[in-house]
């Protein structure tokens, strides 16, 4: 088995990542018209650093993609808002620990995995701005 195989298994077995975060600041969702859920990822944000971060995989998603979602998981937790938006399919396969073969052999998992992660953090940063904006008019009310 390669290494790559291994260190896939490795994060779905350990089940890494799939704790979802009690209060939810952000988060993506992949699902279809009927609104059946086949992949999230939710962050939990406290002063703009990431301190939890969890995803879900149906019973559809292959072992590629939840590998990735556990990889981003990993990598978003702890880091800034600003840094995590900064990450990329590369620092994905770098945690995976592909070689050139695996990084094109499992190419569109990574893709789903960065699209589910820049969608989480524009989707907090929408939240944060209306927040922040109703704070704001709130104040310049009283």
């Amino acid at each position: 088995m390669s290494s790559t195989v291994e260190k896939m298994l490795e994060f779905i077995k350990s089940r890494t990542g799939t704790a979802m975060p009690e209060t939810v600041s952000g988060e993506s969702v992949m699902q279809d018209e009927k609104g059946y859920v086949f992949l999230k990822l939710s962050i939990s944000v406290h002063k703009d650093i990431i301190t939890q971060a969890g995803y879900y995989a149906s019973e559809e998603i292959p072992i590629d993609t939840a590998a990735a979602m556990a990889a981003v998981t990993v990598l978003m937790k702890d880091k800034a808002i600003m840094a995590a938006a900064l990450l990329g399919t590369k620092d994905i396969e770098d945690a995976l620990e592909f070689d050139d073969v695996a990084r094109a052999e499992n190419e569109q998992a990574i893709k789903i995995a960065e699209m589910m992660m820049k969608e989480c953090l524009r989707n907090y940063s929408a939240k944060y701005n209306a927040a922040r904006e109703d704070r704001l008019k709130k104040r310049a009310e009283c």
